[in-house]
């Protein structure tokens, strides 16, 4: 089963990104306040922090393959 979210969570000041704070996104790309339950909420931890890895090394020039 799919729940399709995405958790990004930055509680000091990023350098790459410069970002902070806490985001919950849904499928369907709509902010949340936060996840339905804590199963979710890591998964899209855990998620996320792979996804700003992938970018991270995408901006470094990287290609990386499915």
């Amino acid at each position: 089963m799919c729940h399709c979210v995405t958790g990004l969570y930055y509680d000091t000041q990023e350098i790459l990104p410069c970002v902070s704070g806490d985001y919950h996104v849904n499928k369907a790309n709509v902010m949340l306040s936060k996840f339905s339950g804590k199963e979710i909420e890591v998964r899209a931890l855990i998620e996320g922090q792979f996804l700003a890895k992938r970018a991270y090394t995408e901006d470094l020039g990287f290609t990386l393959s499915k």
